[in-house]
Parts: structure tokens; sequence; C-alpha cells
């Protein structure tokens, strides 16, 4: 095989294999727009209200059917033996007969204080607040998976500031050495040096198991394995400069209450109980309907005559006035039952009423039947305001806490700032042995703390700020 080959070979292998990689490198990555997504289409919880939505198409469907005039057909076959009465002969029959019926009903409610058309109004209407509680449950995931999302990104940046601090000291153990060989400083200096690296490296160890359970929490919240490969990328989320949060909670509460599906929900619920109460009322009402019928049958025992001859005469048992006897002709009969389409066309009936039924006294079923309907439409109006009362709540929190975490970040800011500009000269001054290792770490320590609250202020604000974009329709992005 000629070399130009083998090098086209080894490229193309190449090639693959960087292409395989790639791909799985890509499917490993975790976005928040991806996790949002595999939540709202794996979620369990999603799932089960899914469920309740096609229970409640079930049940209107169910319901329009009811509405319809009802049909029923009914077919019998039957063989009686001994003495028996031929329902369409009224003749007693002692062989065995073979009869069979066909019959055939159908009615319509007319009237019936408007039930059935009040109970149809009440499943639209709760399936619908079923609908809007499988928004609310997808709405609910979906804020869990950011804040589960912003806690690793938290401490993510976390072990970034814990490795710098780190290997700030490493820098000062390989100074500090230089200084102590030097003898510009005595060995103490060096031991306190690293005792402080061994301190960061616990801290960085226990910023990283800090993360990897943050991973943890994020995967169980969309209910992946723990051994699912997963990486989260760290967006850009810098805060810019003079951020002002431009709603006041009164004004994000205003849309929330139209728009957010719990207290939709809440409001379609009262509505469908309204409903119910209606149809419990409408029960105190007459009662009107139509019935219509048709029905036939056959008979083995119905038969019909086919001839007769007279074989002779023989005496009747009566005598004449001169004395004679009266003879009468002996008949024999030809009979035949009667074919099957004659008798189903002979035998039919049809039927066609009205009946009225007005309920007078039912062990007063329908007085508690009203009442508890009007306490489960009281019990939904307080759910709903229950749900305003939250949701309100919620709004007005987490507009306090954004607010408090931009005045702390800004504040860890100034902090983060000051803490640099002190660790920069306190790094000179030791540099030059004109501090000890302790002022030196003492400043360190300060720039580390300062970052750490710059990172929780920052981040408490964006999770506060989400969820203000989450009851105003936002999308749950960083737009930072």
């Amino acid at each position: 095989m000629s070399m130009i080959k083998k090098h086209s070979i080894l490229v193309l292998v190449s090639l693959f294999l960087s292409t395989s990689l790639f791909a799985q490198q890509e499917e490993n990555i975790w976005t928040l727009d991806r996790c949002l997504n595999y939540a709202e289409e794996n979620n369990l919880n999603v799932k089960l209200q899914k469920l309740n939505v096609d229970r409640s198409k079930a049940m209107l469907k169910q319901q329009k059917a009811g509405m319809a005039p009802d049909l029923s057909a009914y077919a019998q076959h039957d063989y009686n033996w001994g003495r028996t009465v031929d329902r369409f002969t009224n003749d007693f029959a002692n062989t065995r007969i073979l009869s069979q019926n066909f019959y055939i009903s159908s009615g319509v409610t007319l009237f019936n204080g408007f039930r059935m058309l009040n109970r149809l109004k009440e499943r639209q209407l709760a399936l619908e607040a079923t609908r809007m509680h499988v928004e609310k449950t997808v709405n609910d995931i979906r804020l869990s998976v950011v804040t589960a999302y912003l806690q690793v990104l938290f401490n993510k940046e976390l072990v970034e500031v814990n490795k710098n601090q780190l290997a700030l000291t490493q820098q000062q153990v390989e100074q500090t050495e230089k200084q102590v060989k030097a003898g510009a400083l005595a060995k103490g200096a060096l031991l306190k040096v690293k005792s402080q690296l061994a301190q960061e490296k616990l801290n960085l160890v226990n910023a990283q198991n800090q993360r990897d359970l943050a991973v943890l929490e994020l995967k169980q919240t969309l209910e992946l394995p723990e051994d699912v490969p997963f990486q989260v990328p760290t967006p850009e989320v810098d805060l810019p400069e003079n951020i002002q949060i431009n709603k006041s909670p009164r004004q994000v509460y205003e849309y929330a209450k139209d728009n957010q599906p719990a207290i939709q929900g809440a409001r379609l619920n009262v509505k469908s109980k309204e409903k119910a109460l209606s149809a419990a009322r409408g029960a105190a009402y007459p009662n009107l309907q139509v019935q219509a019928s048709y029905g036939t049958g056959y008979s083995g025992a119905s038969k019909e005559l086919t001839d007769l001859s007279v074989t002779g005469f023989s005496p009747n048992g009566n005598i004449t006035q001169a004395g004679d006897t009266v003879l009468s002709p002996d008949v024999v009969y030809d009979n035949r039952v009667i074919p099957f389409k004659d008798q189903i066309d002979n035998n039919s009936n049809y039927s066609l009423g009205l009946s009225l039924s007005v309920p007078i006294f039912n062990g007063l079923q329908r007085r508690t039947q009203i009442q508890t309907s009007k306490i489960e439409v009281e019990q939904a109006k307080i759910q709903l305001k229950q749900e305003q009362n939250a949701v309100r709540k919620t709004i007005e929190q987490a507009h306090a806490d954004a607010k408090a975490a931009l005045n702390r970040y800004y504040a860890a800011q100034q902090s983060k700032e000051a803490s640099l500009l002190a660790f920069q000269d306190a790094r000179q001054k030791f540099d030059v042995g004109m501090i000890n290792a302790y002022e030196y770490n003492d400043a360190k320590n300060k720039l580390s703390q300062a970052e750490s609250d710059l990172l929780q202020a920052k981040f408490e604000y964006l999770f506060r700020k989400k969820v203000l974009d989450f009851y105003l329709d936002k999308p749950l992005i960083f737009d930072e």
C-alpha cells in the first residue's frame, strides 16, 4: 500500500474519531434551555397531570353522549317444554315451542331542569381547569430547574475562586521558601504559609463537593440517573451597571393574576362548581321524557289452516224431536306453523309516549346535594383567593429579595475592588518583607470573602429576577 493511501486512511480515521468525540461531547452538554425542555417532557408529575386531562376529556365526551337519545335493542330465543301459554296465540301448548322476541326502544329527555346542560358546561370548565393545572405543574418544574441550574453555576464559579486563591497561595509558598533560604524570613513564616495552603486545598475540595452535589440535585430535578454524563456550560451572566427593576410588585401581580395558570385554573374551578350547583338545583324540577319502541316476535305454536277434508259423519250426541240421531261431519284439518316473515309482520307493535315525573320527596337527597354544592362553590372561591394571595406574596418577596440582592451586589462589588487593591498592596509589601505572612493571608482571605459575597449576591439577584420574569411570562434565559 502506498504512503499516500496510508495517509488518506489515517486522515479519515482521525476525522471520524474527532467527529464522534465532538458529537459525544455535545450530547453531554446540558444548557438551561435543554434542561427546561427535558424536564417538561419527562417529569412524572407533568405526565400525571396530562393523564388527568385525558380523563377529563373522556368524562366530557361521555357527558355529551348522554344528551343524545338513548337506543337499545333486545332479542330473545327460547324453547319451552310442558304446559305453557303462548304469548302470541294465548293458547295452551304442551309440546316443545320455539319462540323468538325482538325489541328496540329509544327515549330522550325533553326537560330536566337544565341539569344535563349544566353538567356539560361543568365538564367543559373542569377540562380547562385541568389543562391549567398541567401548565402550573410545568411552570413549577421549570422554576425548580432554574433554581437548581443557577446553584450549579454559582458553585462552579466558587470553585474557580478557590482555585485562584490556591494558585496565589502556592506562589506565596514558593516566594516564602526563597526568602527563608536567603535568611530574610524565619522558618516559622513558611510553616504558616504552608498551613494556609493546606486550608485552601480543603476549601477547594469542599467547593468541588458542593458543586458535585448541586449537579446531582439538578439531575434529580430532571429525573436523570446519577451516572448520566452531565456538563453544565458556564454562560456569560455578568450584570451591567446601573441595573433597574422596572416593574413594581403591583404591576407584576396585575399581569400575573390574569395570566398565571394557577390563578386561571382556580378561577375556572369556581365556574365549574357554580355549574354543578345549577345542575343540583335542576333536580328539583319536573322531568319530561319521550319514549318510542317497536317489538315483534315469532312462536312455533302460532299456526294457520292450510286444508280440511270430511272423512265421514258421526253422532254428536244430540237427538231431534222426531227421535233421530244428529250426525256431524268428521273434519280433518291440515295446519302449518306461520312462516317467520309473516309472524314478524303480523306481530309488530309500536309505542310512543310521554312521561312526566315530579320530584316530591326523596329523603332530602336533593336538598343535601344543593347544600353540598354551595359549600364546594365557597371552597373553590377560597382556593382562588389562596392562589391569588400566594402569587402576590411570592412576587412581593421576590421583588424585595431582588432589590436587596442588587444592593448587596453593588456593595460587594465595591468591597471586592477595595479588597483587591488592599491585597495587591499587601502582596508587594510581603514580597519585600515589609509585612508578615499573617497580614498577607488576612488581606488575601478578605479578597476571597469579598469575591464569594459578590458571587452570592449576583446569583441571588439572578434567581429573584427570574422569578419576576416567570410571573411576567418572560423566557427563562440569561439575558443580562
